[in-house]
């Protein structure tokens, strides 16, 4: 245990053991020449994890679908791109009977899809992605 003598008046302490001359060089060592590769590993895997990161967004930027207005619509079903609304919503129904409440066109992943919410006799709301082209069904899930 170490112990000081010193007056309670502010005077510096007078240590009554000696300090440990070993740990003493030890500590002015380090301070003096602090270690460089813990600080190379750590930007390097601060690069790491920015890189991972960015390609995430990206990723989850790519998959987020992008509407598309009336004038397209009209345009891309004249060249044959998607099919006519009225055969989709024929299909949709079948599938999942309800109230009509959202279609949107959008396109995901390069392919054109009708995005159908219907209100569902039970008060829920699903959500039905169709293939604009082929008219399939490619997914049924409840609205978030």
């Amino acid at each position: 245990m170490l112990r000081f003598a010193g007056s309670q008046a502010g005077c510096d302490p007078t240590w009554t053991t000696p300090p440990d001359t070993a740990l003493t060089r030890a500590v002015r060592e380090l301070s003096a020449n602090p270690p460089q590769a813990p600080i190379m590993k750590s930007a390097s895997t601060s690069f790491r994890i920015l890189a991972a990161s960015l390609l995430v967004l990206g990723a989850t930027l790519a998959v987020h679908a992008a509407d598309i207005g009336p004038d397209a619509a009209k345009r891309l079903l004249s060249e044959g791109l998607i099919r006519p609304l009225e055969e989709i919503l024929t299909s949709v129904k079948a599938k999942v009977p309800g109230e009509l409440l959202e279609v949107e066109l959008e396109i995901e992943d390069g392919i054109y899809v009708y995005d159908v919410k219907i209100l569902g006799a039970d008060g829920r709301v699903v959500e039905v992605e169709t293939d604009a082209k082929t008219g399939k069904v490619l997914k049924v899930e409840d609205d978030d």
